[in-house]
């Protein structure tokens, strides 16, 4: 028979690459959503990534915030994935509300996987856990062993949620409640590669304004980039490489600037008839933008700030080799134009 992993947030962008992952791996996956009207949608897309793999999934309802079921559905499980995480957009009024859940969450689902025995959790946390709250000019790459300083003043819920979610985690696995079970984590950095599901995430976003030609130009914002099937195989790995037990990976590429993903996106779909501006937009634009749109205004502290990590750990310890840029963002805005979010072109009239 083979191993079950309960998997959180199965229906989100990391967490359907990670059940198709694991399934292709030979793992059975007992995977959890708020709502299980969702459940034919999943079974659908993992079908299709990974024919013949319905008898191997089980899903459940369960909420992050309540007690409810979560024992039930660790039994029987030996290893676990914690994908599922609160994000927003915009900023909420009290931040409290993301970070409440994260941590909350997590705990959660850590306890209920120590009382069923899972001998390994792999916890899905990010880039932003590790490079906010230091000196704005750093030249030093960032490594496993920085930490984000949740009481920074550029630090926003979200990250601070992120943030004390991994170290409330790593807190718990050093507790006897823990129960001797080992934990990894892995910080992805921005998340591109090809959409599965029906809904879209931040960095799909700003993929499709880029296409959609809502953009007048990109900021001046770059950050650490992965693949969302590197960060899939970074997970299954993490899931029985013995050296990875508590150990966390920078998973991404080195920093790129949205220059740069614009300037692949017109390379590759200019031809198709899209208009992908490459021009960066002056500081004073988003900061103007800033004073009506919270999403904006939630970026403005990353403007020219250019973050460099050192992901030799994860290539070491996980045998992790990473598809280049070109390759990541040409196949998100592929699959965002199958999937109908990205408006095709209208084609000139002849004259």
């Amino acid at each position: 028979m083979p191993e079950t992993v309960l998997l959180t947030g199965i229906t989100g962008f990391v967490g359907l690459h990670c059940a198709a992952e694991c399934l292709r791996n030979g793992y059975a996956i007992k995977g959890t959503l708020r709502d299980l009207s969702r459940r034919d949608e999943v079974f659908e897309i993992l079908e299709k990534e990974v024919p013949g793999s319905t008898s191997a999934i089980t899903l459940c309802e369960a909420d992050l915030l309540k007690d409810d079921n979560w024992d039930d559905i660790a039994e029987g499980c030996a290893l676990a994935m914690h994908i599922a995480s609160p994000f927003e957009t915009h900023p909420p009024k009290n931040e409290r509300d993301l970070i409440e859940p994260a941590v909350e969450g997590t705990l959660r689902v850590l306890k209920a996987a120590a009382k069923a025995g899972i001998r390994r959790v792999v916890l899905t946390s990010s880039m932003v856990a590790v490079w906010y709250g230091h000196p704005p000019r750093r030249y030093a790459p960032f490594t496993e062993q920085d930490w984000t300083n949740p009481d920074g003043r550029t630090v926003s819920a979200y990250t601070k949620s992120k943030t004390l979610a991994e170290i409330n985690a790593w807190d718990f696995i050093k507790s006897p409640e823990a129960n001797g079970m080992e934990l990894s984590v892995i910080n992805p950095g921005v998340i591109f590669g090809p959409n599965l599901g029906s809904q879209t995430s931040a960095s799909a976003e700003m993929i499709i304004q880029l296409m959609n030609g809502t953009m007048p130009g990109v900021p001046r914002l770059g950050y650490a980039a992965v693949d969302v099937r590197d960060v899939a195989y970074a997970h299954v790995k993490a899931l029985f490489v013995p050296e990875a037990a508590d150990s966390r990976f920078l998973c991404a590429i080195d920093h790129v600037w949205w220059r740069e993903i614009a300037q692949v996106l017109q390379a590759h779909f200019s031809r198709r008839g899209y208009k992908i501006p490459t021009n960066v937009l002056p500081d004073v634009i988003p900061k103007a933008l800033a004073i009506v749109r919270k999403d904006v205004r939630a970026v403005l502290r990353d403007l020219g700030a250019e973050r460099h990590i050192d992901n030799a750990h994860i290539r070491n310890v996980l045998g992790w080799e990473p598809r280049i840029l070109d390759e990541m963002v040409v196949a998100m805005a592929e699959s965002l134009i199958a999937q109908g979010h990205i408006k095709t072109p209208k084609k000139k009239k002849a004259a």
